[in-house]
């Protein structure tokens, strides 16, 4: 992304969302690709690493994002170290990822901060983040609209060690699209999903999404 391009972001209050990720898992695997790919994926890195450290500096709103798929699922936490790395306040990092998501989905009067009147979304880690951005990969406790749905490691894995996989079936799903003007479009999906056994409530989970 060129200088004047985050320049017109910034100007207009265009959200920025990296996925940092991507190329660090591809330079992960970089002998695996054939020499002219490798020089590409180095440079490209290169330069989204530039680009997102002039983003920071001039303060451009940044929202939190993986690409995940070109990596495996499950490994989105990792975004926020390299985040931090490449100079970004471990506090903003952990911004992108809730009140900034919830501004740019247009969803802030739901999620995206701790406040009266909200759903009760919650997660807690053994350590302190604005200290180790990396305690975010380890999260112990999960609460949805005010649910427990994890409570320790022990709640995801089964007696080998090994994280069990839950395959649910969506019912009732419906999905609308409403247009807001021509630079915005929600799509909200609404579904009913059976709760995993793992569960102390065998309740169902209700859950609107927007996306």
């Amino acid at each position: 992304m060129k200088p004047e391009t985050v320049t017109m972001m910034k100007k207009k209050g265009t959200f920025l969302t990296p996925t940092l990720m991507a190329s660090e898992w591809i330079m992960g695997k970089l002998d695996n690709y054939p020499p002219a790919l490798q020089a590409k994926a180095k440079a490209a890195t290169a330069a989204r690493s530039e680009m997102f450290r002039n983003a920071v500096k001039m303060g451009i709103k940044i929202s939190f994002g993986t690409d995940a798929a070109v990596y495996p699922h499950g490994q989105n936490a990792k975004e926020f170290k390299l985040m931090v790395d490449l100079g970004m306040a471990p506090i903003d990092a952990l911004k992108s990822a809730t009140a900034n998501d919830a501004d740019l989905l247009g969803i802030t009067q739901k999620v995206g901060t701790l406040e009266k009147g909200k759903l009760a979304d919650v997660i807690a880690m053994p350590g302190d983040p604005t200290t180790d951005i990396t305690v975010t990969e380890r999260v112990s406790f999960v609460m949805r609209e005010g649910k427990i749905i994890q409570h320790g490691r022990k709640a995801l894995l089964n007696r080998r060690g090994r994280r069990r996989l839950q395959r649910h079936s969506i019912k009732g799903a419906s999905v609308g699209i409403f247009r807001n003007g021509f630079d915005k479009i929600k799509i909200v999906a609404r579904f009913r999903v059976p709760a995993p056994p793992e569960l102390e409530r065998p309740e169902h989970l209700s859950r609107s999404l927007r996306h």
